[in-house]
């Protein structure tokens, strides 16, 4: 058996943990960021937010639309939420074919920490690293939309603003 391979991204938030999480699970604010590639709001962003809900994100890009289907596995704000999630032209997937998604939200004195794994299934392992660069892109545009300063690791940090 091999070991399954994960990704981890952490980034300070300077926002209320309740506001990072949030911005997870409210549609209003998730549709502005969450797996949006294209420059605008997700056409379509439905979630119902509880534990064996699901969601449906539905980005129009260039190159074709991308339906991001999940299920909530574990809510427990603003602490921890956990989902699966599948991706496909279609939002005809099954979220338990995607990988595990883990996001922690701990308070800070100025703000929050926020660390994100995802479990990559087997079958996806070779496109880790591509995961990982949306998942920092996509955590920059959360930052973003929170309006807040993020730090990105070996770096200083940077304003999360994304076009």
């Amino acid at each position: 058996m091999t070991d399954q391979p994960s990704i981890t991204e952490t980034r300070h938030l300077e926002a209320d943990p309740e506001d990072v999480f949030r911005a997870w699970l409210d549609p209003e604010l998730a549709r502005l960021w969450l797996f949006v590639r294209s420059g605008r709001p997700a056409e379509r962003c439905e979630i119902d937010a509880r534990e064996g809900g699901r969601f449906v994100i539905l980005d129009r890009r260039e190159d074709g639309d991308a339906h991001f289907v999940g299920i909530y596995e574990e809510i427990d704000p603003p602490h921890r939420l956990i989902f699966r999630f599948a991706t496909g032209r279609s939002a005809d997937i099954d979220p338990a074919e995607g990988g595990r998604v883990t996001v922690t939200v701990v308070p800070e004195k100025t703000g929050a920490s926020l660390t994100l794994v995802q479990d990559v299934p087997a079958a996806y392992a070779e496109y880790a690293d591509r995961m990982r660069e949306g998942w920092k892109t996509l955590l920059a545009a959360l930052a973003s939309h929170l309006g807040v300063w993020v730090e990105k690791p070996d770096t200083k940090p940077f304003r999360g603003d994304i076009a």
